[in-house]
């Protein structure tokens, strides 16, 4: 586990304080979430996503993250999804129940406990540790929150896999390094190329280095990237048609999945 950022350490805090059983950093339903609160029976009730971004960039942000979590939700089966945040940000949502400010955050969660009755599905969408993970780098814009919630995290999910995703303020800590480790853990890595950001090249240049495979696509053509990565096998999609783009991501993971020697889950009946 990394080490912990501030405000993550005081969600720890506070849910210790209350007396709530959680876990961290746990796989749900093809995702990785920074805490998720069990109920009394043991099995979910909220997956707690903690950011603080920096102020020139919270409010875009944040929008991003709240994005995410309420597509998240809709897969989760009646688990609540709340994105934890600062006092301070949060006032600027003030009116939105899936943002929560950390002073808040216990009273947010007691009635969400007592109201929740065990569910065997919802339980059975915590991934084990040793899940392995495919890390996403792409553009952190709200026009790619679909291509992760509804096209990268279901694939994930159907070839029994955890998508990692790091959202979190790229000045703050040990970010890079971060990044550098889940590449590492990774058993491959899908690379959003859109747009040719350079922070998804440096990544799509890391993981090769490893090496790590790369499974690459694009909703902004071939024709801007660079040569050596322009020459390599990108997907083209179309940003929004999801479905499409999940069908061929499912493949390409699962392909993956054989080729590191990883036996693939039974055959759902729907990706969720």
């Amino acid at each position: 586990m990394h080490q912990s950022d501030p405000l993550e350490s005081q969600v720890a805090r506070e849910l210790d304080r209350a007396g709530f059983e959680y876990r961290r950093e746990v796989g749900l339903a093809g995702s990785r979430v920074d805490f998720v609160v069990l109920g009394s029976w043991g099995g979910p009730v909220a997956a707690l996503e903690v950011r603080q971004p920096t102020p020139g960039q919270a409010i875009d942000r944040l929008r991003i993250d709240l994005l995410l979590a309420r597509t998240y939700a809709e897969f989760l089966r009646g688990i609540r999804v709340f994105v934890v945040t600062t006092d301070a940000l949060a006032a600027h949502y003030s009116d939105d129940e899936a943002i929560v400010p950390i002073s808040g955050l216990v009273n947010r969660l007691r009635p969400v406990l007592r109201a929740r009755a065990a569910s065997a599905q919802a339980t059975a969408l915590i991934q084990p540790a040793s899940t392995p993970t495919v890390f996403a780098s792409m553009p952190l814009a709200e026009e790619y929150v679909d291509t992760f919630a509804r096209a990268i995290r279901p694939a994930a999910r159907a070839a029994g896999l955890v998508a990692v995703q790091l959202r979190h303020d790229p000045t703050s800590g040990d970010i890079v390094d971060r990044i550098k480790r889940e590449i590492r853990a990774a058993t491959f890595v899908v690379a959003d190329l859109s747009e040719s950001r350079p922070s998804v090249l440096h990544e799509y240049g890391f993981a090769e280095a490893v090496p790590r495979p790369v499974v690459a696509i694009t909703s902004t053509g071939t024709a801007a990237l660079p040569f050596n990565v322009r020459n390599n096998s990108t997907h083209v999609y179309a940003r929004g048609n999801t479905a499409p783009l999940k069908r061929v991501l499912l493949r390409a993971f699962r392909k993956e999945v054989l080729a590191a020697g990883l036996t693939l889950p039974p055959p759902r009946r729907t990706v969720i």
